[in-house]
């Protein structure tokens, strides 16, 4: 029976936590001499091997053994490190506080750096402006303790979420630092006592997902043992450097509401407009406005509020969302994704920038819906220039752009309608069917002209395109079917946000349907990084290059000569002992050179199509997909054709 329950808990965690060159006590000579291998670790590595426990906690009994653990772990002073095996229950665990105590790193050159401060109410109170100092942050508090069990949660939930398992060798973990990675966004945490705050180095360009799930962090660390205590994320005005007291630090949470509310702040004596705000302190901001060019360009209806089932607008904010917390390339860049309500500007001819966004876009994204197409059954071929369908033109733009070999790719998302989180199948709609086969005049003209002011040659079946002639185009490349993607019952984190424009009635779809947004935002910047090779270049700055190449090969061939844009660097050059090169079905991979193979089997393991999709496959989409051989790929659409034939 136990009496004292504190101190049966404390003295269980005490022999395991304490300092043990100083409290050394016969039960860990003896652990020290029977599993030497795992009293170093725990003593020099501080991670905890279970082994050790029936020795260190010999007087507590056996069955009591995994309460203690779970009581440890509920506190913050351990963490668990994932087993081996799916669904066996961890055999060690990181003890924070026995760490290396190594001297901290120093940053790289280009990290952005940021500090997250502790104290007893908002720091706004604090200070008779909108910033405050490091010698304020002197004055604050950092509980004892807390940088370990931040550390935990984190390394808890890297283990939980990382793909590739990150190893707890790549953390560099210490006493009073960790390199962490949230996915790709890489970043370095320190206990700075000095100023009683933690630092964080962030380590790629795109921050707001290392700033927000670190904010999250230490939210449920303070919820859980320090309920009085209130964190802030401060950004440095006049540099990282915390000797010099007197310079200045910004809340992040203020910066963004006065950026987004296009509200001044003081700094220190400066009064900054919400436009310089957004100049200065660009890197920890989501990015809006113009840009010369763009990965991803979201292509959808402004869904009419009026008996609209599946708000694609909503659709669209949500795959912007998720996508944005991508990092790309190995400097981590943000991906740059248009969509018209983060990118166009008052005061400017909003159909100018969009047509002429396309034209620099790596990887275009047409959502084809129920929705988005009941508008155009009414269109006619006598229609004035007034009457033009905006979404209509995009996509004969599109399919323009694709003939030219300027857009890389097109991968529309496909869907019916959201029916109980779920979306449906638009195929089964047979809405295209109904669409009118009138010629679709105005966009004709108005994508003619636009060509005809960059000096490009238009299809010659651009005159005749119709309605659904238009549509049919888009659909025949590879696209995502919603209503297939994968779906394992369970919820799917949203790190996008919830306030989506509440000055418009938008229908918000069941939280359910987060996978939905989860898996087509992968699917989506999977063919970026393919397409672009993105992890090592960034997105090209302008079409200045491609109008090189065209303009050279005209002089040359006295002809209007389209030249493609240049093809990922690895494709055809892949060994065939790449991973996924085995994904590829041996039905299909007798007609495949080695090559090819090895691309192919890439796109796979990617997750980009699996073996269901290569009934919908064209030449063009295995040409998309790496099969440079014509004569490959028409023997792998015969061979497609066997397969699935009923």
């Amino acid at each position: 029976m136990v009496l004292d329950t504190i101190r049966f808990l404390v003295r269980a965690a005490t022999l395991v936590l304490c300092q043990h060159d100083i409290h050394l006590e016969s039960l860990h000579q003896e652990a020290a001499q029977t599993l030497g291998a795992q009293w170093l670790e725990l003593v020099n590595h501080g991670i905890l091997d279970v082994a050790l426990l029936p020795l260190l906690w010999k007087a507590f009994e056996p069955s009591s053994h995994p309460i203690l653990l779970s009581l440890m772990h509920r506190f913050g002073l351990i963490c668990p490190i994932a087993a081996p095996s799916a669904g066996q229950p961890s055999s060690r665990f990181v003890v924070p506080c026995l760490l290396p105590d190594d001297p901290i790193s120093n940053p790289p050159a280009n990290a952005h750096t940021c500090f997250l401060a502790f104290c007893s109410g908002p720091i706004a109170d604090l200070s008779d402006s909108d910033t405050v100092t490091f010698d304020a942050l002197r004055n604050f508090f950092l509980p004892e303790g807390l940088f370990a069990r931040v550390v935990a949660k984190c390394v808890e939930w890297i283990q939980q979420t990382s793909r590739d398992k990150t190893p707890l060798r790549a953390m560099s973990l210490k006493r009073r630092e960790a390199f962490l990675s949230f996915g790709p966004h890489r970043c370095i945490l320190q206990h700075v006592p000095e100023i009683q705050s933690l630092r964080v180095h962030i380590l790629v360009q795109n921050t707001e997902v290392v700033s927000d799930r670190l904010e999250a962090i230490v939210a449920s660390v303070l919820e859980e043992s320090y309920q009085k205590l209130t964190a802030t994320l401060l950004v440095p005005c006049d540099g990282a450097d915390h000797s010099k007291g007197s310079a200045k630090l910004l809340p992040l949470h203020v910066l963004r509401r006065a950026v987004q509310e296009k509200k001044s702040l003081w700094l220190g004596d400066a009064l900054l407009s919400a436009t310089e705000l957004a100049a200065t302190f660009a890197d920890f901001l989501p990015q809006e406005g113009l840009l010369e060019a763009y990965d991803v360009f979201i292509s959808y209806r402004w869904t009419p509020k009026e008996g609209a089932v599946c708000d694609d607008s909503n659709l669209a904010v949500k795959l912007y969302d998720k996508m944005s917390t991508w990092a790309l390339g190995a400097e981590g860049r943000r991906p740059a994704i248009f969509l018209d309500r983060r990118r166009l500007q008052h005061g400017r001819r909003f159909d100018d920038d969009c047509l002429q966004a396309l034209t620099v876009s790596s990887v275009i994204v047409p959502v084809v819906s129920v929705d988005a197409l009941q508008r155009m059954m009414t269109l006619t071929a006598d229609r004035t220039e007034g009457e033009i369908d905006c979404v209509l033109l995009e996509w004969l733009l599109i399919t323009q752009l694709q003939s030219l070999g300027i857009v890389s790719k097109s991968l529309p998302i496909v869907l019916g309608r959201i029916e109980s989180g779920h979306a449906t199948d638009f195929y089964a709609s047979k809405v295209k069917e109904r669409l009118p086969q009138s010629v679709a005049a105005p966009e004709i003209t108005v994508v003619r002209d636009f060509l005809t002011s960059k000096g490009w040659k238009a299809s010659p079946k651009l005159d005749t395109m119709t309605v659904r002639g238009i549509v049919d185009a888009i659909l025949r490349t590879l696209a995502i079917h919603l209503w297939d993607l994968p779906y394992d019952g369970t919820e799917v984190e949203d790190k996008g946000t919830d306030q989506v424009d509440q000055d418009e009635d938008f229908v918000v779809l069941d939280f359910s349907t987060s996978y939905l947004y989860e898996a087509a935002a992968t699917r989506i910047m999977q063919s970026v990084e393919l397409s672009q090779d993105a992890r090592s270049m960034p997105p090209p700055t302008t079409v200045a290059a491609a109008q090189t190449r065209r303009d050279s090969a005209s002089a040359e061939t006295g002809k209007n000569v389209a030249a493609p844009l240049p093809a990922p660097e690895h494709v055809g050059t892949l060994p065939a002992s790449t991973p996924g090169a085995a994904e590829v079905p041996a039905w299909l991979r007798s007609v495949m050179q080695e090559e090819e193979v090895a691309v192919f089997g890439e796109g796979m393991r990617r997750g980009l199509f699996d073996e269901g999709d290569l009934e919908f496959f064209s030449d063009e989409a295995l040409k998309e997909a790496g099969v440079e051989r014509a004569i490959s790929r028409a023997r792998m659409l015969r061979r497609i054709r066997d397969h699935f034939k009923p």
